[in-house]
């Protein structure tokens, strides 16, 4: 961090402290206000303001990455399957930004008839190498080509999601705080075929 974003952060906390202080001392000037979190309608207008402030100022320093206004994809796992109706728990955060609202780390998928229900299954190494070598002669040949991933997509039922299940959720909205998504598209991630052998630490007997 350069001696330009310490000066913009350092800024940014004053602003936090001087609104919040602001916020407390109109509450308590206030008929009816509260210097208590979530009580007077006073304090938290000026604790918000000083919190928008405190942002704006340190997305424009650079110290905090930039906030998606639109997220059409997210991550998660599989807590239950209804139906057409998935429960999925959302996996890390939804944007880098602290500031940013993240929505419920529980949200609702819905399956229609127009969801693209993907698997992904895995290579064997022959394919993956047949890939790879396709790749590398179109990238000879000058075109602007996607590197090859481990593995297909293949059509999956909604009969066939299982608990714990990794998803990747893919929607025409904005399902950055929506609480219910209706997928265009999901993609569950490959499973193993076969779980590897854990080694023996068992000492052998002579």
């Amino acid at each position: 961090m350069n001696g330009k974003n310490i000066f913009m952060a350092v800024v940014a906390v004053i602003v936090v402290v001087g609104s919040f202080l602001g916020g407390m001392t109109v509450g308590n000037n206030t008929p009816g206000g509260s210097i208590v979190p979530g009580v007077g309608k006073s304090y938290e207008s000026g604790y918000a303001a000083g919190k928008n402030d405190a942002k704006k100022l340190l997305e424009e320093s650079g110290v905090l990455p930039p906030s998606p206004a639109v997220v059409n994809t997210l991550s998660g796992s599989v807590k239950s399957v209804d139906g057409n109706k998935i429960i999925i728990t959302v996996n890390g955060r939804v944007s880098m930004n602290p500031f940013d609202e993240q929505g419920s780390a529980e949200r609702t998928v819905v399956v229609s008839d127009k969801t693209d229900l993907k698997v992904q299954v895995p290579m064997s190494p022959d394919e993956q190498a047949a890939a790879m070598k396709k790749f590398q002669e179109e990238m000879k040949a000058g075109k602007i080509v996607t590197p090859p991933t481990p593995f297909t997509e293949e059509k999956i039922s909604t009969d066939a999601i299982k608990i714990g299940m990794i998803i990747t959720v893919t929607s025409d909205d904005n399902i950055k705080t929506a609480s219910t998504i209706n997928a265009s598209k999901i993609v569950f991630a490959a499973i193993p075929s076969t779980v590897p052998a854990i080694p023996s630490t068992t000492p052998t007997k002579n």
